[in-house]
């Protein structure tokens, strides 16, 4: 019995031993501002209270064949706004840097859905116009790597 223990701990000893770690790093930042603004004398011109925000994630690794992989999201609060960019470097077929690239609002893909109970069409904004207007962008780039140098 006692031999068999010890055959189960070489061998799954053995198999941690083998087993490689991988470690990433990850990060988040943010920012966040309020104002008030006041008028002269008890006047004032609209709300006088604003906010501003914003929320980065972001993330990198290398993988077991050394192309390294970075990721960064930052979200505003301008119209649930966002720009997300994927970026793989250091590719060993292709031989440079593949990026892919997103900017602009989430919001056009609820554009003209069917409503829920007790909820709007387009109960996220103003109004069809609004909704159409918040669109975004997306795109590919390869970059060489130097080849001379």
């Amino acid at each position: 019995m006692k031999n068999i223990k010890k055959i189960g701990l070489s061998a799954l000893a053995g198999a941690l031993a083998m087993t490689s770690a991988h470690a990433g790093a990850i990060s988040v930042s943010g920012s966040m501002e309020v104002s008030y603004t006041k008028g002269s004398g008890k006047h004032t011109t609209g709300n006088p209270l604003g906010q501003n925000n914003e929320l980065t994630f972001a993330a990198s690794t290398e993988l077991d064949n050394g192309v390294t992989v970075a990721y960064k999201n930052t979200a505003t609060d301008t119209a649930l706004a966002n720009d997300s960019e994927l970026v793989f470097g250091n590719i060993p077929i292709l031989g440079g840097t593949l990026s892919m690239q997103s900017t602009g609002s989430p919001l056009d893909g609820i554009d003209n859905k069917m409503p829920t109970a007790f909820n709007d069409a387009e109960g996220a904004v103003g109004s069809i116009a609004d909704v159409s207007g918040a669109n975004g962008d997306f795109g590919i780039r390869y970059t060489l790597s130097d080849v001379a140098g």
